[in-house]
């Protein structure tokens, strides 16, 4: 029995980081309650709609006060064009992701987003860009929900930004960038080897236990988010291949409720 309830987070870089690691049990904690609740709550109930269920749990989760003052509706950075940064995320520290080849999630409207570039903070260059496309399509949401993984991996311990650009008004010939981004630091060194590790043995576990499908999806994406790795945790929950209806309800309703206005609200 998975003790989605129960999320800490219990490495070195977190501790180093009051705000973040305060955040990151908000965030982790909440969001994987939330859907362990919503899958446990649609597949209990015979006589009630799904939609209703799930409306109750959100209602219960977003009434709690997370320890930084949101930005918008939910918790998550809205533009004025309805762009939101999903993960990774920094409100206020750096994000902390592990993959070298980072996957970044966000919410725009179609053809808002025409490129994604990362670069070493303060820098002018871009060590990597990309551009947006339809394939980078992840999830059908009322805002579209968008999945770009890195073509080239980063060097662990810089700090980095994640910028993305859109049309310019009037001219869809040209671009500019979207005045805000995320900063963002790789773990390294013998931390970035212990949760490499310990991946490997969650994995040989749930082979030995036959544990597949949603349920390895879950306790792999649990594994992250214990860790604060919302990135991964993202890319995990995400990837899972022909989702079940309620998995895919359940992470629809989540990312609209973390990318809400307040006029949603």
């Amino acid at each position: 029995m998975l003790l989605w309830d129960k999320i800490t987070v219990k490495h070195a870089m977190l501790h180093r980081c009051p705000q973040l690691l305060r955040y990151t049990l908000f965030s982790t904690t909440a969001l994987l309650s939330l859907l362990a609740l919503t899958m446990q709550a649609s597949r209990s109930s015979t006589t009630q709609p799904q939609a209703s269920g799930w409306r109750r749990i959100f209602e219960g989760w977003l009434s709690q006060e997370p320890p930084e003052a949101p930005i918008n509706g939910g918790s998550r950075p809205i533009d004025g064009e309805g762009v939101c940064w999903v993960a990774p995320f920094s409100m206020p520290a750096n994000a902390v992701v592990w993959s070298d080849r980072p996957t970044f999630t966000w919410q725009s409207p179609e053809g808002q987003v025409t490129q994604l570039d990362v670069r070493v903070s303060g820098s002018n260059e871009p060590l990597v860009s990309q551009t947006i496309s339809d394939e980078h399509l992840i999830l059908d949401t009322p805002t579209p929900t968008y999945q770009l993984t890195l073509d080239s991996p980063l060097e662990p311990g810089a700090i980095y930004e994640w910028r993305m650009y859109r049309p310019v008004p009037s001219q869809p010939d040209l671009e500019e960038p979207i005045p805000r981004f995320v900063r963002f630091e790789m773990i390294e060194g013998e931390e970035r080897d212990r949760i490499a590790a310990e991946l490997e043995q969650l994995r040989e576990t749930l082979t030995e236990q036959g544990v597949e499908g949603e349920d390895a999806t879950f306790q792999t994406a649990e594994f992250f988010g214990e860790r604060g790795l919302l990135v991964e945790m993202w890319q995990t929950l995400l990837s899972q291949s022909e989702p079940s209806e309620e998995l895919e309800g359940a992470i629809a309703d989540t990312l609209t409720s973390l990318c809400a206005t307040p006029t949603e609200e």
